[in-house]
């Protein structure tokens, strides 16, 4: 049984602007006596997989993927006995690989405003009410 799948993505800026992740992708040991392997599976959307990869009979896996900014990517694996059975999916882990740009820095601040206003109006006496 795959108890628990844990990953690691380490980003790396390469040069020319191309972007890779290196992903660790780590999980507990079955203990069926007929055990074969592991294969791992991922894809953009949860519960839909490429092809799989045959990682053998260990229980960690290394894997580069050139992901797109502001995707998720999911992972899952199955085990495989020697009479080529296969498990079903192991629970997802996912992966959210930031998009990395700033967001525009904000305009329009007010508080400035706000406070010179405020003390105008206790420079000259005047008090804010509310009505209604």
């Amino acid at each position: 049984m795959i108890n628990k799948i844990m990953l690691i993505v380490i980003i790396m800026l390469l040069p020319a602007i191309a972007f890779a992740a290196t992903v660790q992708v780590t999980w507990n040991p079955n203990t069926e006596p007929d055990l074969a392997g592991y294969r791992l599976y991922v894809g953009e959307a949860s519960g839909q997989y490429g092809e799989p990869v045959d990682v053998g009979n260990v229980t960690g896996h290394v894997m580069e993927i050139t992901p797109q900014h502001g995707a998720t990517y999911y992972f899952a694996l199955t085990a495989y006995d020697t009479s080529g059975n296969e498990s079903g999916y192991s629970a997802e882990a996912t992966c959210f690989i930031p998009d990395g740009v700033k967001p525009e820095k904000p305009t329009g601040l007010r508080a400035i405003i706000q406070a010179i206003v405020s003390w105008f109006k206790g420079l000259f006496g005047l008090r804010a009410e509310v009505i209604g």
